[in-house]
């Protein structure tokens, strides 16, 4: 039973709508925030920065969300000016990419042993859509940093997988670390997400 509350959509419906709440109330009170997410949608992710971005001299409240009827994505409204304005965020973007031939199956794993399931279509698209957009992101980004997963490493160690590219505070645009790494990466952009194996993914 609790297996198969997990794939509730209301269930995760009403989950996101509430992270979507606690973001938007910990924004208006400035406080340091780590939103984790996929980051595959586009405009959502452009609303998210814009409300950040934006919160120094206003407040924000929930938009409508998703209206397909009328064509609207709506997920964050301004609402009030400050009377006091606030220090601006600092807004940073912590990335990681893998090679799918590995994701998906150690998603499968995933979902045998623990119910949580994310279909594989679903998957192969955030990682597609990541990738189309990521220049995009990086442009609104004040930090940011990506790093290859493909490479193990002892986390509990302290060992972190090593950086593909990095754009920092002081700088406009994105700098490759390594080439290799950031073109995988790149190649994403062009992932087929009805691939039956692994042999069709590109």
């Amino acid at each position: 039973e609790g297996m198969r509350g997990l794939r509730d959509p209301t269930l995760h419906s009403y989950s996101t709508k509430k992270a979507e709440e606690l973001l938007v109330s910990a924004v208006n009170s400035t406080r340091d925030v780590v939103f984790d997410g996929t980051m595959m949608w586009a405009p959502f992710v452009f609303q998210v920065i814009n409300m950040v971005r934006g919160s120094w001299n206003r407040t924000y409240k929930n938009g409508r969300g998703w209206v397909p009827d009328e064509g609207i994505e709506e997920y964050f409204v301004e609402d009030c000016e400050r009377e006091t304005p606030r220090v601006p965020y600092t807004v940073e973007l912590v990335g990681a990419f893998a090679d799918p031939a590995r994701t998906v199956p150690r998603a499968i794993v995933r979902e045998l042993r623990t119910g949580r399931n994310v279909p594989t279509r679903q998957q192969l698209k955030s990682y597609k859509l990541f990738a189309q957009h990521f220049a995009e992101y990086v442009s609104r980004l004040d930090v940011v940093v990506l790093y290859n997963t493909d490479v193990m490493v002892d986390i509990e160690a302290g060992e972190v997988p090593p950086v593909a590219a990095r754009k920092d505070r002081d700088s406009d645009s994105l700098q490759v670390v390594d080439a290799a790494a950031y073109e995988r990466f790149e190649k994403l952009r062009d992932l087929n997400e009805d691939a039956p194996g692994a042999d069709q993914l590109f």
